[in-house]
């Protein structure tokens, strides 16, 4: 399962050591290409190795132990890369504004080519070493290039019997040979039956079924007949897990694979189910990362899928390339897979929410190990240096959060994911200890995610622009006013939420540099009269689903015109300051064909004089969306007095 969990992320690895905006920064500032090079044959080197050590990891500590190290080599090197990328993109953002400025093209003056010749030349040289020895460790263990170890195939049940060496068991056979001949009528009807042979271990209850199957009798009744044999301790989880596998196959090889897979002898881990380990493994690699990531979460935790999928994204889980379409249209499959495999099932409480099964959440726990840490409550538990993930779970009603519930976190030094959830109503506010903004938070330089939503926050540090790998921040629900102009510096970040964030007052000034943002979400930000003119700039943006539309210095509704990948909800409010129809013909609404819901929202206290100098009517006439449109509304419309 490791093996190919990090065969996925070390492709990921490879597509980016090859990517145009690499190699171009590389090569302009004259690093030798041919030490990542080397970089990438270590690392080939250790993918050989990976399969023979899928097969050992359960029999052997060793090997589990070793398999850790490379996904911790991983973990590096991947920060590696995005922070090189990420020098990349924000001097091609510089190079933009001085071309502007004075024409000049290329690569900016401004760039400190000491980041490329020391700093990144010797972490590289750091981390082939690490390499070097984790390639030493694998021939130690002896663990072979591209081989697995190939244990014979089991012996399943089947239908065959010596009926020599039977005894008894004649009145119940007859029985039973009456009640499957006599079921022509239900079979007419479509009413199936199904007869259980229950009793304990030994008591001949697969050879009474063997005598019944091969019976004269029956062969002459039934033209078609199938046995099938099911492992798996009685568990309908692991059922139904196997089922859907099967019913993924449409090969006759391919049912054979599973049958005679090793992971039926292999587990020595008694809480993992093999089919349900086998299940794993014939993942796409996406849904297999996906899938591992989950373990943060806390077992029985409730899945909003849009947010899990956003989630997925900014750790750079889903690989995307042009051909393949969207970030979110790659999420969303690997979902479905999940669903449809029975990694994830509905929730019986929240119709709109997923839920894991216990013995799923226990196997994506075995993969991801010490990677993924959940805090619950104020249970201080043991996080070592390899820790990546962190969720801090909240499950009762004490309303102060301590700063000694994260100082064993606070030593990890390359912790991703910092995030809480809480289990009760999304009323409740936390007050969290300023120590932890301060003394911990400023640590983490290679967060992805990171989630303060429901604390009593009323300002963002201004250093936040110095976690330059963030991709997803979830200020909501807090009581902060304004966000620091520095936060625009974050060129990766692609998810802002500020719903509910009641007391903000307005947005950054330069909105327009955060080019990869793709979801932003001020829904409830009542006291903000207007948003930032650059908005516009926002050409990734996906889900824009609250826009207030602001007079001549803020963004106006024509700004729309440029966001044509925008979808699902769009509320636009204040449209009393859309005065000009060309405005509202220029945000070419008729063109934004995955919108499904639409709502155009007035102020319902403007006076009489500007509703008759408005021209409402001409104006809702060139606001004429897609025909794609499920649902549209308006409120405190002005024309219809007239």
């Amino acid at each position: 399962m490791a093996e190919a969990l990090l065969s996925g992320s070390l492709q990921l690895l490879f597509n980016r050591l090859a990517s145009p905006e690499l190699i171009n920064f590389i090569q302009a500032l004259n690093f030798s290409h041919e030490l990542l090079s080397k970089l990438k044959r270590k690392l080939l080197a250790i993918h050989k190795g990976l399969n023979d050590a899928e097969m050992k990891q359960f029999s052997d500590p060793l090997v589990k132990e070793w398999l850790f190290q490379v996904k911790d080599a991983v973990y590096h090197a991947e920060d590696l890369l995005d922070e090189i990328v990420t020098e990349a993109l924000q001097c091609q953002l510089q190079c933009q504004i001085e071309a502007a400025d004075s024409q000049i093209s290329g690569i900016s003056t401004s760039v400190d080519t000491s980041f490329a010749n020391q700093n990144m030349e010797s972490r590289v040289m750091g981390l082939i070493s690490m390499l070097e020895k984790i390639e030493q460790e694998r021939v130690e263990l002896g663990l072979k290039e591209d081989e697995g170890e190939r244990l014979p195939p089991r012996s399943p049940s089947s239908s065959l019997v010596d009926e020599s060496f039977v005894f008894g068991r004649e009145e119940i056979k007859e029985e039973m040979l009456q009640w499957l001949l006599s079921g022509e009528k239900n079979a007419a009807d479509n009413n199936i039956d199904v007869m259980s042979i229950a009793g304990i271990g030994g008591s001949g209850k697969t050879t009474l079924a063997q005598l019944l199957y091969n019976h004269e009798r029956v062969n002459q009744h039934f033209q078609l007949k199938a046995w099938v044999c099911v492992s798996t301790e009685g568990l309908p989880l692991a059922v139904k897990a196997l089922g859907s596998l099967l019913y993924s196959k449409v090969e006759e090889k391919e049912w054979e694979d599973i049958l005679n897979s090793n992971a039926w002898y292999s587990q020595i881990v008694q809480e993992i189910l093999p089919s349900l380990a086998l299940s794993y493994h014939h993942l796409s690699p996406p849904a297999k990362r996906c899938f591992a990531y989950c373990s943060v979460f806390p077992k029985d935790y409730e899945f909003d899928k849009e947010k899990l999928i956003l989630l997925w994204m900014a750790e750079g889980l889903l690989d995307v390339r042009k051909a393949d379409g969207r970030m979110e249209d790659v999420g969303e499959s690997c979902f479905k897979e999940l669903l449809s495999q029975l990694f994830f099932q509905k929730s019986s409480r929240k119709e709109s929410c997923f839920v894991m099964h216990d013995l799923i959440h226990d196997l994506a726990h075995h993969i991801t190990g010490e990677f993924c840490v959940c805090l619950k409550d104020d249970k201080v538990q043991k996080v070592t240096d390899k820790a990546r993930h962190f969720l801090y779970f909240k499950s009762d009603i004490d309303r102060m959060v301590l700063f000694k519930n994260f100082e064993t976190v606070g030593e990890v030094q390359h912790l991703r994911t910092f995030f809480h959830e809480k289990r009760f109503s999304s009323f409740i506010i936390f007050t969290l200890s300023q120590r932890v903004l301060q003394n911990i938070l400023p640590k983490f330089k290679s967060l992805r995610v990171l989630s303060l939503s429901h604390y009593r926050l009323t300002d963002v540090p201004d250093s936040i622009h110095n976690l330059k790998h963030l991709r997803y921040l979830d200020l909501s629900s807090t009581r902060i006013r304004k966000l620091p102009e520095s936060i625009c510096c974050l060129c990766n970040l692609q998810t802002l939420i500020l719903s509910g964030c009641y007391f903000l007052l307005e947005l950054p000034s330069k909105m327009g540099k955060l080019i990869n943002l793709r979801y932003l979400d001020v829904t409830g930000v009542f006291q903000m009269k207007e948003m930032p003119h650059d908005i516009h700039q926002l050409k990734s943006l996906q889900q824009f689903p609250y826009v207030i539309v602001g007079k001549e210095s803020g963004f106006g509704i024509g700004g729309l015109g440029g966001l044509s990948e925008i979808q699902g909800v769009l509320q636009i409010s204040k449209m009393e300051n859309v005065v000009r129809v060309e405005d509202a013909l220029q945000a070419n609404m008729k063109d934004k064909r995955y919108i499904d819901e639409l709502s155009l929202n007035w102020d319902g206290r403007i006076s009489n004089d500007v509703r008759e100098s408005v021209a409402v009517d001409d104006i809702l006439d060139k606001l004429q969306p897609h025909p794609n449109l499920k649902r549209f509304s308006l409120m405190n419309y002005p024309g219809i007095s007239k």
